[in-house]
């Protein structure tokens, strides 16, 4: 198979619905014209020779060797593969394919000190292993952000930069934001959703501290949570929480607040992960008409990303009166003029079906590339 445009792309962790495979979704719906992509979920098999893979949309499970994943979803289809190192098991699959000399890409959401901050130290430590393995070797690299791009890049030495794919929600999302501006409703009514998991902790107590008794324009802030959260994360009587929610529902209940919260850490080794990381639900307020609050590091790719467009305010502190101040410059009338403007450039340059499909050509032309004899 010396030319493919067709992809197959491989991923750890949960088999079910998840950012993951939101993620992926957008993935699916953005391909190519005339090219077919599909996703399969891949775990350890009963030893170390064998794998666990469900392929999207089957009930059914096959366990099956290294070298038979690669020729089923990748010889047989006429497709490149592409593994996304979000687990242990995705990891290793991924080094091992490359140390046997098949010519597979890898993908990177996140850092490998965040997927092991739950593990032993030898497991976290042979997944470190596994992670540098595949980056290093890998005919190609797709990240979810320019400064990871660029760390892994220097880290590894690669030949090529790393391309560079963010989660692009679906087209019926961008329309609900784009009427929900159209009509008027920029930042109103004034409140803040955090539409996702929940790690950063301090941060958000330090959020809630400020958004308490906070007015914005004459009402009340509102403060909703829709999404996972550790059981030692206290609940506050005022805040509005929910379960994570499917995007249709999600879209509606958008519709009540005016921008998207995105904790991250700020202190210790988290810092490193919020740098590099680009938060899917940082697409997702985009796409649905909300400008946003990061609460991380200023030094960030987020940061930097939201600096560019000028889609939001990011406050590196757990002071009080700066995260009030932040969220005020939000609701300035100097920024709903800009808004609507930036929303519509970060759209075309970065979050569009048609900027994940320049994306995925290149990865293809990579791949080809790199399987020429």
């Amino acid at each position: 198979m010396t030319d493919a445009r067709n992809l197959t792309v491989l991923r750890g962790g949960t088999a079910g619905p998840g950012v993951a495979s939101d993620f992926l979704n957008g993935m699916v719906d953005n391909r190519p014209e005339g090219t077919e992509l599909r996703t399969v979920w891949i775990a350890s098999g009963a030893n170390q020779s064998t794998w666990r893979v469900r392929e999207a949309g089957s009930d059914s499970e096959d366990i099956i060797d290294t070298s038979m994943i690669v020729k089923r979803f990748g010889d047989e289809r006429g497709s490149r593969l592409l593994v996304y190192l979000n687990s242990a098991a995705s990891a290793r699959f991924a080094r091992e394919a490359l140390e046997a000399g098949h010519p597979i890409g890898v993908g990177v959401w996140d850092h490998s000190t965040f997927l092991s901050r739950a593990m032993s130290r030898r497991d976290s430590e042979a997944l470190a292993a596994d992670f540098d393995a595949a980056i290093a070797n890998a005919k190609a690299v797709v990240c979810v952000s320019d400064t990871m791009a660029d760390f892994y890049s220097s880290c590894y030495d690669l030949t090529a930069p790393p391309i560079v794919l963010r989660y692009s929600p679906p087209q019926h999302v961008w329309d609900f934001g784009s009427s929900r501006l159209a009509a008027g409703q920029y930042c109103h009514p004034p409140g803040a959703l955090l539409a996702g998991s929940l790690y950063a902790t301090r941060e958000w107590r330090a959020f809630l501290a400020a958004a308490r008794n906070m007015e914005v324009n004459g009402e009340r802030l509102r403060v909703g949570f829709n999404g996972w959260h550790s059981r030692r994360v206290r609940r506050r009587s005022w805040v509005n929480y929910g379960p994570a929610l499917p995007l249709d529902e999600l879209r509606e209940r958008s519709s009540h607040f005016s921008f998207g919260y995105v904790p991250y850490w700020r202190t210790g080794r988290g810092r490193l992960h919020a740098n590099l990381a680009f938060p899917s639900k940082a697409s997702l307020y985009v796409a649905l008409g909300m400008p946003i609050l990061l609460h991380g590091p200023q030094e960030s790719d987020c940061a930097q990303f939201l600096n560019r467009f000028g889609l939001g305010e990011t406050v590196d502190s757990t002071d009080a009166k700066l995260i009030g101040e932040s969220i005020t410059a939000i609701h300035s009338p100097q920024f709903a003029d800009e808004y609507v403007r930036a929303r519509a450039e970060c759209y075309e340059a970065e979050l569009s079906g048609a900027a994940v499909a320049r994306r995925l050509e290149q990865l293809s032309r990579a791949l080809n590339s790199a399987s020429l004899p």
